[in-house]
């Protein structure tokens, strides 16, 4: 005959394992809503692009182009590679456009465009809280300058695109 002391020591036992797998249970939901229901394993990628000016002689400047991708996310972005995509930056000439008209973006002669990926042939890496800075560089006589850099991470749904204005003088 079990002793009353086994009997509540087996009853302590069960209860012990039965919050447990309680604990289990919600540390498991837990997890599941801050892992993909809140989207922490989602990209989250800003695209900023800037310029600068650098004298070459009185005939044209050498225009440089910052183009950043920054991964705010908690997860390493891949771009280009195996995931697939693009990143590429283009230049479009404005030419005098008219008072109070619109500067239509897709009818501006291309001056240049360039896969900034190219020197990237398996792609990279963006680390969480990381920022790349991707630099290119064209000679431009004096004029105003369409910068877009666009990036595509390869899926249907992520899709960057940015744009600046540059006077070169």
């Amino acid at each position: 005959m079990e002793s009353r002391l086994e009997k509540v020591t087996g009853i302590v036992e069960l209860v012990f394992k039965l919050i447990s797998i309680v604990a289990l249970l919600i540390s498991g939901i837990w997890v599941w809503y801050n892992v993909d229901i809140t989207g922490e394993r989602d990209s989250n990628i800003e695209l900023t692009l800037s310029t600068e000016q650098i004298k070459l002689n009185d005939k044209s400047k050498l225009l440089v182009i910052h183009a950043r991708p920054i991964n705010h996310g908690k997860v390493p972005v891949e771009i280009g590679g195996e995931v697939g995509g693009g990143f590429r930056l283009t230049v479009k000439e404005i030419k005098e456009p008219k008072s109070g008209e619109w500067v239509e973006q897709e009818s501006l002669h291309i001056i240049k465009e360039v896969d900034i990926l190219r020197h990237h042939k398996d792609g990279y890496i963006i680390e969480p809280n990381d920022i790349s800075d991707e630099v290119e560089s064209i000679a431009l006589p004096p004029g105003i300058y369409h910068i877009e850099a666009n990036l595509d991470m390869g899926n249907d749904e992520d899709y960057f695109n940015v744009y600046s204005i540059a006077k070169v003088e």
